[in-house]
Formats: structure tokens, C-alpha cells, sequence
């Protein structure tokens, strides 16, 4: 009860605190932003931490607890810059707290890939998924650096902090697209209003940061005044509430067939608006770093989609030959048991038997098949193969009942079936 009533204030304060800088002096703000990011943090970390200890399944567990990491790295990064303010110093960009906030971009992004796993259980799910995400992500930053790069050029700033800026706008967006390339690749996701919460804390980290960029590089960037100061605290409230929220219910399910047709989709996307872009540049006249920076963008997500294909590939062909092998076993088996043996459809026809089948009824394959299997069984027996039919058709996985087989001279045999589905 406690945790809760903490968790409860330092939400209030975060508020409250993130409010009040917009309304007081630049000097005050600056304690009051602190104050609210510090707050906002916390709660992130409770909020996702619970969420880790409480939601069902050891996946989810996994997904929320690097996201519960992820908001740890970002509280560390804000104590840090707190740490400067109780000297008395202005944080410089960059400075030692952005290690443990770009730490938080980028275990963020893992946690978000938990959303949506691809386990070993999936042929050459967790290979593919990784050569899909380096793209996507290659591109996501190759736009991001495009965007900034005229406003970088044309800064005062040093080299340092242009780098740092562009570094965060293209990052937090990384980010933000792991929200939704998640969301994309796994559409039961989007079946819980939970993980809006989620989703819009990862975005408004993105905007914060997407809208500070910009001031830092004009070198005018005044706590208190731009709405990156709210967006980070309230992207950081937004993460701890979904926690908060995903304490109940199991989010993750086992991938189907859709999901893995839709997991390069959005990588595609972003490769496809890039190729599109690089002759835009040439026709504009656009600046010959920029062009070099798409181009190698370009080079490297297209070397992923390659080596994709290849796995692809090499892994439809051991798919093959697997599939081959158990064919071969299968028609072995067939061929060499001295147990009657036979593959019926739904239908009713055989469609395979093997030659215990034929030697001891005396009819062919093809008389078997020619027929249904009801026009060998002796008429008081119908009902049971019509029975045992109907459980198969049911879900029962396995029948079995006694009935009698004409054999080609006339004779009925009787016999023991036993039939799985």
C-alpha cells in the first residue's frame, strides 16, 4: 500500500512540477524540470517494474522487465544531470548523463522486439527478424540525419553536440518505430487498449526529442519555454502507467503465418521511400553529403534484404529435404510393416494402403480406392465406421472398434481399426 501511495505522489509531482516550469523564471524552471523528470522517471520505473512482476507469461515478463531496465537507464541519465545542478553547472551536451539515456533508447527498442518474438520454434525467425530491423532502423536514422543535417551544417555548436542531437532525434525515433513495427508485425497487440499507454509514452519521447534537436543546434534552447520539456515527462508518466496497467492479462501470443508474411513490411517500406528519395536528391541538387549519407544507408539495408533472401533460401531448402526424408521413412514404413496400413480421407475413400492391405483382403490399391471404405464393411458394421468418423470430424484424436472386411472372395475378416486424426 505504501509503493502505491509513493508511486501515487511522485506521478502528482511530476504533474504538478512539469506545469509550474512553464509558469516561473528560467532560473526556477530549471529546478522544477528536474524535479519533474526525476519524478516521471520513478514512476516508469514502479509502473513497468510492476507491470514486469505481475503481467502473465514469461515473455511478456521478459518484454516489460527490459522496458522496466530501459526506464532505470533513463532515471540514472536524469540523477546524473541532476547531479550538475546541485553543483551549480550547466549540464554541457554531451555530458556523462546522456550514456545512460542513449543506453535507454536502445534497450527500449529491445523490449519493444519482445512484443513481437520470433522464438527458435520458428524456422529462421529470429535470424530474419534481426536482418529486418537493422534496415529498418538504418533507414529510420539515414532519414533522421537527413532531416537535421542543413540545420547542423549552418549551427554554432560543436561538433560534439550536433552529433548528440542528430544522435537522440534519430534514436528515440528508432524507437518509436519499434512500437509500431511491433504493433505492425503482431496485429493481436493491437487488440489491447493497454498498450496505447505504451505506445504514446514511446512517441512523445520521439517528439521531445524530435523538437529539441532543433533548438539545441540554433543554440537557443531555454528550459521552461518549448514543449520537449512536457513531452519527456509525460512520454516517461505515459511508460509507467502502461505498466501499471499490463499488471493484468497474458499479451502475448504464439506468431501465425500472418505474422511472419508481415514482418518485412514495414522494413520493405522504409527501403522502397529511400530509393525513392536518393534520385529526389540528385534532382534537387542536394547536398553531396546528404546524398552519400542515403546512399550508404541504402548499401546497408539492401545488403540485409540480401543476406535475407539467402537464409530464405537456404533455409526452404532444408525444408525440402527434411520434407523428402520423412517421405521416404513414411513410404518404408509402408512398404516393409506386416500391420494392415491405410491413409482414409474424410471423405470416406482410401487413399493409400500398404501390401498387408492388399494380400490380406485380395483387392488392389486401386479397387480400395475406387470405392468408399463403407462398401468394404459388412452392413451391421456401418454404423460404427460412421461413428468413428463423426468422433475424428469432432476433435477426437484416436478411435478405435471392432468391424468386419469383404475380402475379394467374399469372406468378411474381422478385423481391429484403430484411427487417428
Amino acid at each position: 500500500m505504501l509503493i502505491r501511495v509513493v508511486w501515487a505522489a511522485a506521478f502528482l509531482i511530476a504533474v504538478v512540477a512539469g506545469i509550474a516550469e512553464y509558469l516561473v523564471p528560467p532560473a526556477a524552471a530549471s529546478w522544477l524540470a528536474a524535479l519533474s523528470w526525476t519524478a516521471a522517471g520513478a514512476v516508469a520505473v514502479g509502473g513497468l517494474a510492476f507491470g514486469a512482476r505481475r503481467v502473465e507469461g514469461s515473455q511478456a515478463r521478459r518484454a516489460w522487465g527490459t522496458l522496466a531496465l530501459a526506464a532505470g537507464c533513463w532515471l540514472a541519465g536524469e540523477v546524473a544531470y541532476d547531479i550538475y545542478l546541485v553543483i551549480g553547472q550547466v549540464p554541457p551536451v554531451p555530458s556523462p548523463a546522456d550514456v545512460p539515456w542513449v543506453l535507454c533508447g536502445a534497450v527500449c527498442i529491445a523490449g519493444l522486439h519482445r512484443f513481437a518474438p520470433f522464438g527458435r520454434e520458428i524456422r529462421d525467425g529470429r535470424t530474419a527478424t534481426a536482418l529486418d530491423a537493422v534496415a529498418l532502423y538504418t533507414i529510420v536514422g539515414v532519414l533522421g540525419a537527413i532531416v537535421f543535417y542543413g540545420r547542423a551544417e549552418a549551427s554554432h555548436v560543436g561538433l560534439l553536440s550536433k552529433i548528440t542531437a542528430i544522435a537522440y532525434a534519430a534514436l528515440f525515433s528508432c524507437v518509436a518505430v519499434a512500437f509500431g513495427q511491433a504493433i505492425f508485425r503482431r496485429r493481436a497487440l493491437s487488440r489491447h487498449p493497454k498498450l496505447l499507454a505504451l505506445g504514446a509514452g514511446v512517441v512523445l519521447e520521439a517528439v521531445a526529442f524530435v523538437l529539441w534537436a532543433p533548438r539545441l543546434l540554433a543554440g537557443d534552447y531555454v528550459i521552461g519555454r518549448y514543449a520537449s520539456d512536457g513531452c519527456w515527462t509525460a512520454g516517461m508518466l505515459c511508460l509507467g502507467l502502461a505498466g501499471v496497467l499490463a499488471a493484468r492479462g497474458r499479451l502475448l501470443e504464439a506468431p501465425d503465418e500472418a505474422d511472419l508474411r508481415r514482418r518485412a513490411a514495414l522494413p520493405t517500406a522504409a527501403f522502397a521511400l529511400s530509393l525513392v528519395l536518393l534520385p529526389v536528391l540528385l534532382l534537387t541538387n542536394a547536398d553531396v553529403s546528404v546524398r552519400l549519407i542515403l546512399q550508404g544507408g541504402i548499401i546497408v539495408a539492401g545488403g540485409c534484404f540480401v543476406a535475407r533472401l539467402k537464409l530464405l533460401a537456404h533455409t526452404e531448402r532444408e525444408a525440402d529435404t527434411k520434407a523428402r526424408a520423412a517421405r521416404d521413412e513414411l513410404d518404408r514404413f509402408f512398404a516393409l510393416s506386416s500391420e494392415m496400413l491405410a491413409v482414409i480421407g474424410f471423405d470416406g475413400h482410401l487413399k493409400r494402403v500398404n501390401p498387408a492391405v492388399e494380400r490380406e483382403s485380395g483387392h488392389t490399391a486401386g479397387e480400395l480406392a475406387s470405392r468408399p471404405i463403407g462398401d468394404f464393411v459388412h452392413a451391421e458394421d456401418g454404423a460404427k465406421v460412421a461413428i468413428a468418423f463423426a468422433d475424428l470430424l469432432a476433435g477426437i484424436q484416436s478411435v478405435t472398434f471392432d468391424a468386419r472386411l469383404r475380402t475379394r472372395d467374399g469372406r468378411y475378416m474381422p478385423l481391429r481399426m484403430s484411427a487417428t486424426s
